[in-house]
């Protein structure tokens, strides 16, 4: 897995060629620019924050350096862009970031090209703190993320590596966007047991909640499973609650619920209907599925 000191390359186009790059990378998802030559390795990946006509940001991606371009000197070529919602002006930026780096940031604002790797990190950082709405996207290139990426060992950083190729890969196969694999980020100072434990964006299925709160409940111990699909806990006090897994059997369609909660101590029943809901720009939407009609 790539270390995460990633260099920074800006990338400013004029009208047509910004024009053409958001006609391709909506079809093809990657695009292939002329730039000025630069010196770093072609197997090293850069993070490219493309800026609009308007000189805002408008997307960020993952980038590498090509071949040599014919009269122009080398080719970049940009992978998955993620289009920002609301594109970032570079003012703020250039106010806010350390004075110790702000002279070479203003330069690569004004023209273009790729920042050395200590102006990468305080840009990053400063991107982040002003605009929040990125931290999904940067959060894996952090000041957090970059000091416990670092503290990995060889073999784990090795690991990582290969299991997110192994995720991109099966997600090209089954024509899920890339772009979810950007909001992967270290959440804890421990090393992950699986690249997937990274992941911010997790989506689950209705019968796999269902499997997970049939044998846990707050507060209460788990004592064992029945054969025939239910669970029973355990407080302190000694009371019992047994949970019913209903979700397609016969107990579903007579009650219309997934899960029934029966209190022992008190004779209660609770039963429990699931529904998964997404976000929609901030609103919470239920997601429907072919069952639902």
């Amino acid at each position: 897995m790539e270390d995460l000191n990633i260099r920074v390359f800006i990338l400013k186009m004029d009208q047509n060629r910004y024009s053409l790059f958001e006609e391709t990378v909506n079809e093809e998802y990657r695009f292939s620019e002329p730039v000025d030559d630069f010196e770093l390795s072609r197997s090293l990946p850069l993070l490219c924050f493309i800026f609009d006509d308007q000189d805002r940001i408008a997307y960020i991606a993952f980038a590498k350096k090509g071949m040599r371009a014919g009269t122009n000197p080398r080719r970049l070529n940009i992978i998955d862009p993620i289009k920002l919602k609301n594109p970032i002006p570079s003012d703020p930026i250039l106010e806010e970031v350390s004075g110790k780096v702000r002279n070479t940031v203003n330069e690569k604002l004004s023209y273009g090209g790729l920042l050395p790797p200590r102006s990468s990190e305080y840009f990053i950082d400063t991107v982040i703190d002003l605009f929040p709405n990125t931290e999904d996207i940067l959060s894996q290139f952090s000041r957090r993320s970059r000091e416990r990426f670092k503290r990995l060992s060889t073999n784990t950083k090795k690991l990582l590596g290969q299991q997110k190729d192994a995720v991109a890969t099966a997600m090209t196969i089954a024509g899920i966007d890339r772009g979810r694999l950007r909001s992967w980020s270290l959440k804890s100072d421990s090393a992950p047991e699986s690249f997937l434990d990274g992941l911010q964006d997790v989506y689950l299925l209705e019968d796999q909640v269902i499997a997970n709160d049939l044998k846990s409940f707050p507060g209460y111990d788990f004592l064992k499973s029945q054969s025939h699909g239910s669970t029973v806990f355990r407080d302190d006090r000694v009371n019992k609650l047994t949970v019913v897994l209903a979700n397609r059997l016969p107990l579903e369609k007579q009650t219309g619920t997934d899960l029934i909660y029966f209190n022992e101590t008190f004779g209660s029943f609770v039963m429990v209907q699931y529904k998964m809901m997404d976000s929609d720009d901030g609103k919470a939407i239920f997601r429907r599925t072919q069952e639902d009609g």
